[in-house]
């Protein structure tokens, strides 16, 4: 395990003392503190034991991962849940999984779980109140316990996570977490091996010989250090235009403000802060192209929801895998199942920002991927 001491001492600063003190910020800290404390401690010790129990984790094989990369509201979440379908080739992790990541952990979980009597599952329980505190987000973002998810929390235990700013909006007095490639060496060696040890725990007890399949829309950030981890990977960039999507991430991040700062207005600096690390991610995915090389593929978010089907059938025949008989009929069904479409529309304007001072910081960006105004 590691943990990045200079943003703990930082955030702890920033929520206590940085602004006027308010009941409401100091009790949710507290509460953040204490969970976050929890799980933390519960992973160290049961890493360290599986070092001791199960150390054959150490020589699992992790080929070729795959990774959908994008910045957040570019249709990360639609994409994989189409490759979710596909449970002949891929292995996702479920949220629980990223958030306890141990071999002992997941083997007592999936016991514990099968020994509970059907009409009383105290995890069933658990879980429900987890995903419950969550239903606020659901309309931008749903979150479940039980769903594949994207393997963030990994990352937000090391508090080297541009997902911390969901818990601290004082984006500007913590700019170093947003492009984690741009972390000394010697930081980024740690995370490599974190990293790398954490995959390879999920794959040993539920890779299957299947390939592992996750997104993460907060790795544009640190993409060079999920090749250095892996450098067979496989980056599926799900990229949207930034009108749409700078307003929407924001949106999401303003309603996790508002359980511990209120007083934030739609239009502030820290949306301001908020915006430019968005464009930072955007610049940095675009600098990283020519380093990942041919193992990059781009899908654009208009033609993803336009035709599902032919990006899914596109992506097959980049990773040279042969799709599963019964695919299309799933995701057709999937589709048909879900609503997919946005039930909000979220403008720069309202954020107090516009399109052009957007475009002319990311005018390489326009550019490139040919947006239009």
């Amino acid at each position: 395990m590691y943990i990045h001491f200079k943003t703990l001492l930082k955030i702890t600063y920033l929520m206590l003392f940085y602004r006027k003190f308010t009941l409401k910020r100091f009790t949710f800290f507290l509460g953040f503190v204490f969970v976050f404390s929890f799980c933390w401690i519960i992973n160290f010790i049961f890493r360290i034991l599986d070092d001791v129990f199960y150390p054959g984790y150490k020589k699992q094989e992790v080929k070729k991962p795959v990774f959908i990369i994008g910045n957040p509201r570019s249709g990360t979440t639609f994409l994989y849940d189409l490759m979710a379908q596909d449970t002949e080739n891929f292995s996702q992790p479920k949220l629980y999984q990223t958030i306890f990541c141990s071999v002992i952990l997941y083997k007592f979980l999936r016991r514990f779980y099968r020994l509970q009597t059907k009409k009383k599952r105290i995890t069933k329980v658990s879980s429900s109140k987890f995903n419950k505190f969550f239903d606020k987000f659901k309309t931008i973002h749903q979150i479940d316990l039980n769903k594949s998810e994207e393997d963030e929390a990994l990352f937000f235990l090391t508090l080297l996570s541009p997902s911390l700013y969901f818990v601290c909006p004082f984006i500007d007095k913590l700019p170093w977490i947003s492009i984690i490639d741009d972390m000394p060496e010697k930081v980024k060696l740690k995370l490599i091996k974190y990293y790398q040890n954490s995959i390879k725990r999920y794959m040993y007890l539920h890779g299957n010989n299947k390939t592992y399949f996750c997104k993460n829309v907060m790795s544009s950030g640190k993409i060079k250090l999920i090749k250095q981890a892996f450098p067979d990977a496989i980056i599926i960039n799900s990229i949207r235009h930034p009108y749409k999507a700078i307003p929407s991430m924001i949106s999401f991040y303003h309603a996790s403000w508002k359980l511990h700062s209120p007083e934030l207005l739609e239009a502030s600096k820290e949306t301001k802060a908020l915006a430019n690390v968005m464009e930072g991610l955007y610049k940095h995915m675009l600098k990283c192209k020519d380093y990942i090389g041919k193992d990059l593929m781009v899908v654009k978010f208009e033609d993803l929801v336009k035709n599902p089907i032919k990006s899914v059938k596109e992506i097959y025949k980049k990773l040279n895998l042969k799709m599963p008989k019964n695919l299309n009929l799933k995701i057709a069904k999937f589709i048909n199942k879900k609503d997919h479409k946005s039930k909000h529309s979220y403008s720069l304007e309202e954020y107090g920002l516009n399109k052009k001072e957007i475009k002319k910081e990311l005018k390489a960006v326009f550019d490139f991927y040919e947006f239009k105004d």
